[in-house]
């Protein structure tokens, strides 16, 4: 029992450490609003977001992967960093006139929210690498792609699942779980693993956006090639998609590294040089900046919608399409030598 209010009072006095440092309490205030705002805005985007319309079902299927593995990692942070500006802050003046201004939480819910963020930052960058897998093979295969059925998007997919599923798995099993936590975070003998899992999620996010470059590159120059007018229609629409699969994937996947490499890189590089678990912690959270593409990727999905919605309408009010125009298409106003070419644009979604 001594052993138990003894270990108590050391988590109390370690929360109160937290608590006192603002830069701490800051960004988990930043990290909390990033996640909110992030939920709002895919809801927003959700009811207008028709950019994927025209991609292949595996693209398509894997970008839902994307977006679940970011919701995951946004409901963490709700739940964890939100949890914790709380209790350093409202909760810490509830509790002013009592010993413990800051009482430890349960270990189970930290582990638990802890693993659900870790779980949406480690699969939102393998799906990131599975997009690379699907848009390398669709760029090989571009003859006959069109034709495929999603079984890759589901295969790639659940591999991504799986792996993040079985490094939360040994993370469970390396946890701690027999005393009072001060803040959200994950005590016991995982934190080499995930500081492992960090550096090999660096390496995926610089192989990402290097290989996405490349295949963007080599679709653009196809496209290009006036000798393709002689090609299949099957590889004529093909090669359309990948470039403008491509175009929205390569900028999600830089966002994704700019968001995440630092935090992927940084974090342990400085937290293994810290002896004491406070401030490890506290660097751990200076050093994770991956919310800002909670906003990052809905406001470039929500950009690119625009852009194209503005481009359909551009090509309506040039052309003198739908039944505003009715009377000056019947009065013979429209350029008819045009038509040809307004059904092209429509038909590669211009």
């Amino acid at each position: 029992m001594f052993s138990f209010m003894a270990s108590n009072d050391i988590i109390c006095q370690q929360g109160l450490q937290y608590a006192d440092d603002r830069a701490f309490v800051s960004a988990a205030g930043i990290k909390v609003l990033l996640a909110f705002a992030g939920c709002i805005s895919f809801g927003v985007v959700y009811t207008k977001q028709r950019m994927t319309a025209s991609f292949h079902p595996n693209a398509r299927l894997l970008l839902l992967f994307h977006i679940f593995y970011v919701i995951c990692a946004m409901l963490g942070i709700i739940f964890g960093e939100g949890y914790d500006f709380l209790r350093l802050t409202l909760f810490r003046w509830l509790y002013r006139n009592t010993d413990c201004l800051v009482p430890g939480m349960s270990p189970y819910y930290s582990n638990g929210v802890k693993l659900l963020k870790v779980f949406g930052y480690t699969g939102s960058t393998y799906t990131a690498t599975a997009w690379v897998l699907e848009r390398a093979f669709a760029t090989v295969f571009v003859n006959s792609y069109e034709h495929k059925k999603n079984w890759l998007g589901w295969i790639l997919g659940f591999i991504g699942f799986l792996l993040a599923i079985i490094l939360v798995i040994f993370r469970i099993c390396l946890a701690d779980f027999e005393q009072l936590h001060p803040i959200t975070m994950m005590n016991g003998h995982s934190y080499y693993l995930s500081m492992a899992n960090q550096y090999l999620c660096a390496g995926l996010e610089a192989f990402n956006v290097c290989v996405l470059f490349i295949i963007w590159l080599i679709n653009t120059k196809r496209l290009r090639n006036t000798r393709r007018i002689m090609s299949s229609l099957t590889y004529k629409y093909q090669l359309k998609e990948n470039v403008v699969a491509t175009s929205l994937i390569f900028p999600l996947a830089l966002l994704h590294c700019i968001a995440y490499f630092p935090t992927a890189l940084l974090m342990p590089l400085i937290s293994l040089q810290t002896s004491s678990n406070i401030d490890r912690f506290k660097n751990i959270a200076y050093t994770d900046w991956m919310p800002i593409y909670f906003l990052a990727l809905p406001a470039l999905l929500w950009w690119r919608n625009g852009a194209r919605v503005n481009a359909v309408r551009q090509l309506v009010q040039s052309n003198r399409l739908g039944e505003a125009f009715a009377s000056q298409r019947k009065d013979g106003n429209v350029e008819t030598a045009r038509h040809f070419e307004v059904l092209e644009q429509m038909f590669h979604g211009k």
